[in-house]
């Protein structure tokens, strides 16, 4: 098993943005001390929802200040960036870091990130894919690369440095829809999924990806994807509950409030299934925060250490899932969050 920690860069009001970043590199360093495998930076932009706009630059300062955790980006908006820096950015980490580096992409989900930006948020799926595949090709081709395609045009050129892991830097991709999931699957790339979407939801998913992966001469065993979670830990069940539930649904309102509105999402084919799903949500009156919020607890990692290992044992037994990122920062407390943090790495970890 392998567990990661997510560092969100949350603002609530209580905190203002130095003890945000105070906090995350006190959580960082701790994560490592416990023996953590991984801690994961997630990329956002003009909202407090997270106060980080740059994953690779915040990943390459946690990478320098640690000795041994890996540090991954989950994620990087790959539509938002040119796809040459990107691979040049990668590259670099993964030599610094001698292969430290978890390079996690995604195509964004926040439309004024691609207004702000100039990038088509209608063709987003497709930047996303041609960009990975500029990266893959251009480590095949140790550095070398030219491309000529509807989207970008780039003459022959060398790309530095070249990348210090083999065969390739880690890459992963967060997998919603069918779409998405089939091409990661064709290219043998690893997914990133949430824990909100029951463990049944995400062995589905994990069927679909295994068959077109081996239809492509992918090996599923050798893939291994990685699911993220809302994780505390406390005396019991109810207590940590009531630590966390008010804050998540916040949390999920903030998210809404700067995500693209169902009208949104109605108007771009390539968000069809994110669409559909909205819609099934409404039907069944299960689009309240309250309600995903409350739903998505009673399947996560809250609860005693024994609630804990019970809840990450079922994922991992209906999933074949092993690597798991940890969202200990529910509580919104500096103490609460380490605390939790400690007892996972004495009292859950060994025990699973």
């Amino acid at each position: 098993m392998r567990w990661g920690v997510a560092l969100t860069t949350y603002k609530p009001p209580h905190w203002d943005q130095r003890s945000v970043f105070t906090n995350s590199l006190e959580f960082a360093t701790e994560a490592e001390k416990l023996g953590f495998d991984d801690l994961w930076v997630l990329e956002h932009h003009f909202t407090e929802y997270g106060l980080c706009p740059d994953a690779i630059l915040m990943a390459s300062y946690l990478l320098g200040m640690t000795k041994r955790i890996k540090v991954g980006t989950a994620i990087t908006v790959a539509p938002l960036n040119h796809p040459v820096r990107l691979v040049e950015q990668v590259s670099l980490l993964d030599q610094l870091s001698s292969g430290r580096f978890l390079a996690g992409f995604g195509r964004g989900f926040f439309p004024l990130d691609f207004e702000i930006f100039g990038a088509n948020a209608s063709e987003n799926h497709k930047i996303l894919q041609e960009w990975i595949d500029i990266i893959l090709t251009t480590w095949r081709q140790e550095g070398r690369l030219r491309w000529e395609s509807d989207l970008i045009k780039i003459p022959e050129i060398s790309i530095f440095p070249s990348k210090f892991t083999n065969p390739r830097p880690p890459i992963y991709v967060v997998g919603e829809s069918p779409s998405t999931i089939e091409w990661a699957a064709s290219i043998g790339i690893p997914l990133i999924m949430n824990v909100p979407q029951s463990a049944e939801q995400i062995r589905a998913k994990l069927d679909l990806y295994a068959e077109i992966a081996e239809s492509n001469g992918h090996d599923p065993r050798d893939i291994h994807h990685v699911i993220s979670a809302v994780v505390h830990v406390a005396d019991s069940r109810d207590e940590a509950y009531n630590d966390i539930v008010r804050n998540i649904e916040e949390w999920h309102d903030d998210a809404m409030r700067v995500a693209f509105s169902s009208d949104q999402l109605r108007n771009l084919p390539n968000y069809r299934f994110h669409w559909s799903q909205l819609q099934d949500a409404i039907l069944k009156g299960e689009s309240d925060a309250s309600v995903v919020v409350r739903r998505a607890l009673e399947i996560s990692p809250v609860g005693t250490p024994a609630d804990c290992i019970e809840a990450f044992q079922y994922l991992r037994e209906q999933t074949g899932v092993d690597h798991y990122i940890c969202g200990f920062e529910g509580t919104l407390d500096r103490e609460k969050i380490l605390k939790s943090m400690r007892r996972f790495a004495l009292d859950v970890i060994p025990n699973i």
